[in-house]
């Protein structure tokens, strides 16, 4: 799920700080100031033992454009879900009137500090993306100088005194077992890792002993993973930590029980394994902490114990109102979707209407549609034909949203013939079922429709060295926002697959890598109200390979860009320094 647990943008700056790539929109300054976050980046969660007590667990986050780091309380509400908000009224935990301060990462030190990695720069955006506003700014101000003056920074609370750095490689397991119990974060971790690092058989029992007895519920969930990772668990361990009075010892062992499950075959004694969670799994899905029953539907559904479904079902049906839950028993049954569906018409609280159920059933029903595997297909209908119209609905829905996804169709999926259970289904009386039936007639296709496409033209041997070429400059320049599959990213680019601003008239594509798009833009039916700046410092051969990669990937049958159209459109626009709107690359042809 994409849940943002705080919606606080708002950060409070030391100084001014002009130097900002969209400094020209007015959202992003405040009286000169940093308005909103722009380049939050390497966070950090406190977990040492020299700052107060109340500050363990906040996270810390730098913004380098602001010249500051936020200090971002996080408290949990009773529904199991995090909430953050700014530790100080209209303040910052650290700023700086430098200009060049450039905190970009922060980690948890030995001592129990902080660590502050300060880029020290004047320029921080990627040349690339450089809008015209900030590079005025760099070169009036002179921000590319100096550089290699990159610095660390210790923080120390002064009101306790600094432990010593410790020195712990060169320790046996016994001594870095009892580490696991430090308040110390970073002690407890590097402990863990020389742990598995050392895969010492004779430590073994103490981790057992460890993982269930220690008075440190942070032992106890560290012992737990390094048995997971130097094989060392074993089925009596993860059930008692199944019973462990602390919930996140027990979603610990409910994780952990996945890989042990996995690792196990088929003899007697591995089965008697299997067997012998059962009961903590019976004992463990009625428990009363939300934490716990959200990590039941992501582990129950993999964890392969006999007897776990019927489980699992009971289980997610009493629970369904949670989203999360929801969510996890999708992700847990991940290519098993259509036998759990198969299953579900025989168990009467999966049959009662009720909105949470059916969405379930969407979802499960949208995954077997996106493995576009035909004989799935044509079982799934064949289940669904049989069903009353609550779990016809479900099902239908869910194959024709999963179909078309973001407004564009998925490849179709080819049938020698109409499948009969379908055309059953085209036969219903039910008005709303032989509407979800039609409209994924262009997904199931059989016949005439069936016929692949006349293919695209074939590139030249030019073009498809613009085609390679341009792969690469996507995947270094687009493809962290737009993704590998043109599908874009849910909050931070639209998707490209079909996009009438990219497979359209090649001055919209052209247009908007030269000088950027600002939102809204509409794109198959969804709005987006976003910017993306312009490729900057580009050469009209790497735009035209870029783009010519794009109108051809992912089934596209677009023209390929030249370098020539590039410099046309470069030439017209050469005083434009404005991305484009939607309004303006309408009208481009």
């Amino acid at each position: 799920m994409n849940v943002p647990f705080f919606n606080e943008r708002t950060v409070w700056t030391a100084r001014v700080n002009p130097g900002i790539n969209r400094g020209y929109q007015k959202p992003m300054l405040r009286d000169g100031h940093l308005a909103t976050w722009t380049a939050a980046c390497g966070p950090v969660i406190y977990r040492g033992d020299q700052y107060p007590a109340a500050m363990v667990g906040d996270a810390f986050i730098p913004e380098p454009s602001g010249n500051m780091i936020r200090r971002q309380r996080i408290t949990w509400k009773a529904d199991g879900m995090p909430i953050a908000k700014n530790a100080y009224d209209k303040a910052e935990w650290l700023t700086s009137t430098d200009e060049r301060f450039r905190p970009v990462n922060m980690v948890n030190g030995p001592d129990g500090c902080l660590y502050i990695v300060d880029m020290y720069r004047g320029i921080l955006q990627h040349k690339v993306y450089v809008t015209s506003f900030l590079r005025k700014q760099i070169i009036e101000r002179k921000l590319d100088a100096p550089i290699g003056l990159g610095r660390i920074y210790r923080v120390v609370h002064t009101g306790k005194k600094r432990k010593s750095s410790p020195k712990i490689s060169s320790q046996n397991s016994s001594q870095l077992i009892a580490h696991l119990e430090s308040d110390n974060g970073w002690l407890r971790s590097t402990a863990h890792r020389l742990l598995v690092e050392q895969a010492n058989a004779k430590a073994i029992p103490q981790l057992r002993e460890t993982a269930t007895h220690s008075e440190s519920h942070l032992a106890r969930q560290h012992a737990l993973w390094i048995l997971e990772g130097t094989g060392g668990l074993d089925n009596e361990t993860i059930a008692a930590a199944m019973g462990d009075e602390h919930p996140r010892v027990r979603i610990a062992a409910l994780r952990v029980a996945e890989a042990f499950m996995a690792g196990l075959g088929n003899s007697g004694a591995d089965i008697d394994a299997r067997v012998a969670l059962l009961t903590p799994l019976t004992k463990i899905v009625k428990d009363d902490n939300v934490d716990v029953r959200r990590q039941v539907a992501l582990s129950l559904p993999v964890i392969s114990v006999p007897g776990t479904e019927p489980l699992l079902r009971a289980f997610v049906a009493e629970h369904a109102g949670d989203a999360i839950i929801r969510d996890g028993l999708v992700t847990g049954l991940t290519g098993r979707e259509l036998e759990f569906l198969q299953r579900v018409p025989g168990d009467a609280a999966w049959n009662n209407e009720d909105k949470n159920i059916r969405a379930i059933l969407k979802s499960l029903a949208g995954c077997v549609a996106r493995q576009r595997d035909g004989v799935r297909l044509e079982r799934l209908l064949k289940l669904t034909a049989k069903q009353n119209s609550y779990f016809q609905y479900a099902v239908l829905e869910g194959l024709a949203a999963a179909a078309f996804p973001r407004g564009r169709a998925l490849k179709p999926v080819a049938f020698k013939s109409q499948p009969l259970a379908m055309a059953k289904l085209a036969k219903s009386e039910d008005k709303t079922v032989r509407g979800h039936v039609e409209r994924l007639g262009k997904f199931l296709v059989w016949g005439e429709a069936a016929r692949p496409p006349k293919p695209p033209r074939v590139l030249t041997a030019m073009e498809q060295g613009q085609y390679d070429f341009g792969k690469i400059l996507y995947t270094a320049t687009c493809g962290a926002c737009h993704q590998s599959n043109g599908l874009g990213e849910e909050g931070k680019a639209p998707p490209l697959l079909d996009s009438p601003f990219l497979v359209g008239p090649a001055n919209r594509a052209i247009g908007i890598v030269l000088h950027g798009v600002t939102g809204p833009i509409t794109v198959h039916g969804r709005q987006y109200n976003m910017s993306m700046p312009g490729l900057v410092g580009f050469q009209p051969e790497q735009v035209a390979a870029i783009l010519t990669y794009a109108r051809r990937e992912w089934e596209h049958r677009a023209e390929p860009i030249t370098a020539a159209q590039v410099k046309r459109m470069m030439e017209a626009n050469a005083k434009r320094e404005a991305p484009w709107t939607e309004a303006e690359l309408l009208k481009l042809k």
